[in-house]
């Protein structure tokens, strides 16, 4: 319940809605997991709180929850929107994980935006390499 209307007020703008949520959940005592973070990230990408994005990727660690590639590729996307391009790269390079597809296309999707084609290049190789199948998607972004 608590993640539904989490992902409502974000799909809807409301940011700080989320965030007075997300304190009450933690008033209550009840603890965030993996989704409830990826519906505060998107929040935070979806109005370009790149601060506000980076605490609650950190508050994850404190909760014990392991940030997965969906949450990189929030992460990518937030720096991205933000058109903090070189920041999202440093983001994929310094990842414990291998970076996915999502966080790539989430990457790539900045660089669209923001017309840097140098690094839409980069990232549409990297797709590349990550399998032939792959390559169709990159024509539509």
């Amino acid at each position: 319940m608590w993640n539904a209307m989490l992902i409502a007020f974000a799909q809807h703008s409301q940011t700080e809605k989320v965030f007075d949520l997300f304190k009450q959940m933690e008033g209550l005592g009840i603890k965030p997991n993996f989704i409830t973070f990826l519906c505060v990230l998107y929040a935070c990408s979806h109005t370009g709180l790149v601060e506000k994005g980076q605490h609650y990727f950190e508050l994850m660690k404190e909760y014990g929850i392991e940030p997965g590639d969906q949450h990189y590729a929030s992460l990518v996307d937030l720096f991205g929107r933000a058109v903090k391009l070189q920041e999202a790269l440093s983001i994929i390079r310094e990842m414990p994980i291998r970076p996915t597809e999502s966080v790539w296309k989430a990457f790539l999707t900045g660089c669209r935006l923001h017309g840097n084609t140098e690094l839409a290049d980069y990232a549409a190789d990297r797709i590349f390499e990550l399998g032939p199948e792959l390559r169709f998607a990159c024509v539509i972004i």
